[in-house]
């Protein structure tokens, strides 16, 4: 991908194309050149996801906003280097803005370096293209047109992510089966492998032998006394 021309000066818009904008009087005909020209539709497309239905809506709006500027430009009665470059450096912010998704105070600031630069001749840095009163009329518009309705524009243009959750079981657990007492049966204590490793023949033996009624009893009174 080509790095974009560090001046907007006869990049998108030539000196003829600026030429026939100022010679068209029909606000209808300057909108198809200026659609023509800038192609806000293929800038939509950028900012779009698969499917967008709203891209020939946010084209509109794109184009609108060029219409505008364009407008102002005439008012300014700016020649055709002048307009061709306001033209583009408005482009350039709205594109990148939207694209970024920068806030509007980092906007403005960006939208003043563009608008410094072609306003000093410091070559190769910068460009005298606006005098001081022409960069003070052309910020006094952007602050009171897309700056102050920025919110907006990012709203329309650029798509919205949303966030759908839904609850998975991640684990499954299966309870092991147990039995029940009653199906148990009785078995002799030496019969079990695991006593057997802790328990001598003795020991085993002596479980094993059922006790009689009461002498457990006589045991713990004689430990008591």
């Amino acid at each position: 991908m080509s790095k974009p021309p560090r001046f907007k000066v006869f990049h998108k818009i030539s000196e003829e194309n600026a030429e026939e904008l100022t010679s068209i009087k029909d606000m209808v005909v300057i909108r198809k050149t200026l659609n023509e020209l800038l192609n806000p539709y293929a800038m939509a497309e950028k900012f779009a996801l698969e499917g967008d239905e709203k891209l020939q809506e946010k084209s509109e709006i794109i184009l609108d906003f060029h219409c505008n500027n364009f407008e102002f430009a005439q008012a300014q009665e700016f020649n055709h280097k002048k307009l061709a470059t306001f033209l583009e450096i408005m482009d350039s912010i709205f594109e990148k803005c939207m694209a970024e998704w920068i806030p509007r105070d980092k906007a403005m600031v960006l939208f003043k370096n563009y608008l410094l630069r072609h306003s000093i001749q410091r070559p190769p840095h910068s460009l005298f293209v606006f005098n001081l009163n022409q960069v003070k009329a052309i910020t006094d518009y952007v602050q009171q047109s897309f700056l102050k309705y920025y919110a907006m524009y990012q709203y329309a243009i650029i798509p919205k992510l949303e966030l759908k959750m839904s609850h998975e079981q991640l684990f499954y657990y299966n309870p092991p089966e147990v039995q029940e007492v009653e199906e148990g049966e009785q078995v002799r204590p030496k019969d079990v492998p695991d006593l057997r490793e802790y328990l001598n023949e003795e020991d085993l033996e002596r479980m094993a032998t059922p006790r009689k009624e009461g002498e457990g009893e006589e045991e713990v009174e004689e430990q008591q006394t």
